[in-house]
């Protein structure tokens, strides 16, 4: 939607990577998969649809920078009561305001599945909130990165920061969903410990020892590389201890079926 290097990316990212998180923490403090009016694996996906076609059609994303009145031919005459700022509101901040709104909903949804299920067994209902910590802080963590470093944004590298955080909330939401399947507890501590790097280089920025801007990119990509080592290996324990425990392998037939061998066994079984 042409937002280019700004802080309107990282905000839609923000709202994103939230509704990723907190719809797998509703369920697994719930038990239960709740999908809202508005859900992103369906109306987001679709959404994303429209806006990547009328792109396509338009020309390209300057579209999205028009004011929504004004392309639909709603004159200002039509709407004088209207103050300046929302009549030449260009779609892609119409959309921002429009996330907002269906993301405010959705949290909001969320905890109250969670805190109405917690209530119901007599449970405590703060402890839940602590599992979004790990989110909450990598944010925390990442605006103030941007905020020490604007060349981030300012020099077309914003790229990384986007690698490493979806990377990192995709891994919280992966240890999540497995603990949920198991039956273990909340995990908090790897989802905390992985903000240890992105908080050493707030600190390395806020003290000035971090050097120049190129230092700053390559703690970035350095960071995105570890984690793509810490996910395979995620990936990997999760993939090998479900093939021991059903006895099988990942990419082939362990056990094939034989229809003579059955036959046999099924006569022997009937003498």
């Amino acid at each position: 939607m042409n937002f280019g290097q700004s802080w309107s990316t990282a905000l839609t990212l923000f709202g994103c990577l939230l509704t990723f998180y907190i719809q797998t923490w509703e369920e697994h403090h719930t038990k239960t998969l709740y999908l809202g009016l508005v859900s992103g694996p369906v109306e987001g996906v679709l959404s994303l649809c429209v806006v990547f076609l009328v792109t396509a059609v338009k020309g390209g994303g300057h579209f999205w920078e028009q004011s929504v009145f004004r392309t639909l031919g709603i004159g200002r005459e039509m709407l004088g009561w209207m103050p300046d700022e929302v009549y030449e509101m260009p779609w892609n901040k119409s959309f921002l305001v429009y996330g907002g709104i269906i993301l405010g909903g959705s949290v909001t949804m969320s905890i109250h599945n969670v805190l109405q299920v917690r209530r119901a067994k007599s449970l405590s209902l703060l402890y839940p909130f602590l599992g979004l910590t790990p989110f909450l802080l990598n944010w925390l963590l990442a605006v103030l990165y941007l905020q020490l470093n604007p060349s981030i944004l300012t020099h077309h590298h914003l790229l990384p920061l986007i690698f490493t955080l979806g990377l990192q909330n995709s891994l919280a939401v992966g240890l999540i969903i497995t603990s949920h399947l198991t039956s273990s507890p909340f995990p908090h501590g790897l989802p905390l410990l992985l903000n240890a790097p992105l908080a050493a280089g707030v600190l390395a920025s806020w003290y000035g020892v971090q050097g120049t801007e190129d230092c700053a990119v390559a703690s970035l990509w350095w960071l995105f590389g570890a984690l793509v080592g810490i996910y395979a290996g995620f990936v990997a324990d999760v993939v090998v201890s479900i093939c021991d425990y059903l006895d099988i392998w990942c990419l082939s037939i362990k056990h094939p079926w034989v229809e003579e061998a059955e036959v046999v066994a099924a006569e022997k079984k009937g003498k």
